[in-house]
């Protein structure tokens, strides 16, 4: 009997995980597609690729199971076209949040400025990355939290890193803002849909902005929809990921 109790309860714990899973793909898959938008900025970078050449970006996503719906590997691709050192990291892929802490020590050794990109649960991978890091007493430049519900409940109220300088946020009209951050910069993406806002117009000009402001010190505002669109090579990109 108890062998047949405990043979009940595992089928049972089986079927919860295939309910949440599919619970999980129903709600993905309502939140619309990712479609990655061209930027203005796009052309100016690709153009004065030297402003930036002291700037790494490392994109963090972390759908569990289900794929890359961000398609956070697109943007650091199109990123790394533009001239701009680039990493992409997938901890189902890569490994856990030590991984891409040693990730961010690698390019901070190099002496390049750090702005880390979080997409939904990879902004909780990027909180811990920094964690990690904080005894080493190595800080990043900029975070970008990209739309991460539930982020006060996955990692409690004081969700300031000590070793940030700056945070930004964008998220949906509709979302609630996380608690606990100091200070940081708001961007609202005017859609309803999750995965519309890691490739939304609105979401790709912020992050070159923010990876122009640390390479060069310009405003955010020198490149308008009228600035000139340049041709990008659209041959294979190297590996985006940091070269051991």
């Amino acid at each position: 009997m108890k062998e047949l109790a405990m043979d009940v309860l595992r089928l049972r714990r089986r079927w919860t995980d295939i309910s949440l899973c599919h619970l999980l793909l129903a709600m993905l898959a309502a939140s619309g597609c990712t479609t990655l938008h061209h930027s203005p900025w796009t052309g100016h970078v690709a153009k004065h690729p030297e402003q930036c050449s002291n700037v790494s970006v490392i994109f963090v996503e972390a759908t569990p199971d289900v794929g890359n719906w961000g398609k956070l590997d697109k943007l650091s691709d199109r990123f790394h076209r533009c001239g701009i050192r680039t990493c992409y990291f997938d901890p189902s892929v890569h490994g856990d949040p030590s991984v891409l802490a040693s990730w961010i020590e690698h390019e901070k050794s190099r002496g390049q400025r750090v702005v880390v990109v979080g997409w939904s649960y990879g902004v909780v991978e990027t909180l811990d990355a920094l964690k990690l890091l904080e005894p080493r007493q190595i800080s990043v430049d900029t975070i970008v939290c990209i739309d991460c519900f539930w982020l006060n409940w996955h990692r409690g109220d004081d969700l300031q890193p000590s070793n940030a300088d700056r945070v930004v946020l964008i998220y949906r009209d509709q979302s609630r803002l996380p608690e606990g951050f100091h200070n940081p910069v708001v961007h609202r993406i005017d859609t309803y849909r999750h995965l519309t806002v890691p490739g939304h117009r609105h979401t790709v000009d912020v992050l070159f902005q923010e990876t122009v402001r640390l390479g060069s010190g310009v405003q955010a505002n020198a490149a308008s929809s009228s600035t000139e669109q340049l041709a990008i090579n659209d041959g294979p990109a190297p590996n985006p990921h940091p070269v051991r």
